[in-house]
């Protein structure tokens, strides 16, 4: 005997159809194909309803509400992966991030980034279900999905103000412009003029992979908050950065949970989704 209850609104139904359609355009972009038949036959068994949250988001004036919006993309990175010479790729294999250089995905539909972050658990780190059921997102989903190293040793987003500024420093020199004033075109020039590979180029690398797939300031300029995580070289491959991209999620996403930031999180929370976005039809 079929279940019997409240008929399921029209607005309901339509939100469903469009995550649908989103996640059907997004999955060869976003999945590994071999994910992608695993992904469709989940689909199919997914109940109707699972598209929107409990509460209710508070709406942006001038926007829908229900859709995560971005000033700017990882466009400018991955023009660089595209344009890096055989010595400069394999620094940054050397430093663990070879799996980025594949790294192809300039955007994620608007309406399911903000869906899987509106069902997001942040105390548990789990996405939100119907019927009571959740799926976690830790390290090793991290690692798998966007290939960052997972070194011995744990890093965190740093909640103090940084005072390592000199490779900082040296760099907005290099490029006339204030500590916090330069732009990801700015790095990218100078990352791609380092043809050797060298320490400054992998320096340069880890400021833009920041920028574009970590956390981009709301003004789009690169305010790095890993220079002392990068300041020796050699190191950066033994840290563990899956569980620094969960610490930028965690401390991140409250503001824009409360309405606070829109833009700020795009590469701190768009890639996130990503993540979680995977993992949700491959787990």
């Amino acid at each position: 005997m079929p279940k019997r209850g409240r008929p399921r609104s029209q607005a309901s139904q339509e939100a469903d159809k469009l995550l649908r359609v989103d996640i059907e355009d997004a999955v060869d972009d976003i999945i590994p194909v071999a994910l992608a038949t695993k992904l469709r036959q989940r689909l199919a068994e997914i109940a109707p309803g699972t598209s929107g949250c409990q509460d209710e988001p508070r709406p942006i004036t001038g926007r829908k509400h229900d859709r995560l919006y971005s000033r700017r993309t990882p466009s400018e990175f991955i023009d660089c992966l595209k344009r890096l010479n055989p010595r400069q790729k394999k620094a940054v294999t050397d430093i663990g991030f070879g799996a980025v250089l594949d790294f192809d995905v300039k955007e994620i539909p608007p309406y399911l980034a903000y869906w899987v972050l509106s069902a997001l658990n942040l105390p548990r780190c789990q996405i939100q279900l119907t019927g009571g059921e959740h799926l976690t997102l830790d390290e090793e989903d991290v690692h798998l999905t966007l290939g960052f190293p997972r070194g011995p040793k744990l890093i965190s987003r740093p909640e103090d103000k940084q005072s390592n500024f000199g490779f900082n420093d040296q760099v907005a020199e290099r490029c006339q412009k204030g500590r916090f004033k330069m732009t990801p075109k700015d790095i990218a020039h100078l990352m791609m003029a380092e043809v050797d590979g060298g320490d400054d180029f992998k320096k340069l690398f880890m400021f833009l992979l920041e920028n574009a797939l970590i956390e981009t300031p709301s003004d789009g300029h690169c305010k790095p908050k890993i220079l002392h995580f990068i300041d020796h070289v050699a190191d950066i491959n033994n840290l563990n950065w899956c569980g620094y991209v969960l610490s930028v999620l965690e401390a991140t996403h409250p503001s824009w949970s409360s309405g606070q930031s829109v833009v700020y999180l795009y590469s701190a929370l768009c890639i996130q989704t990503k993540a979680l976005f995977t993992i949700y039809y491959a787990s």
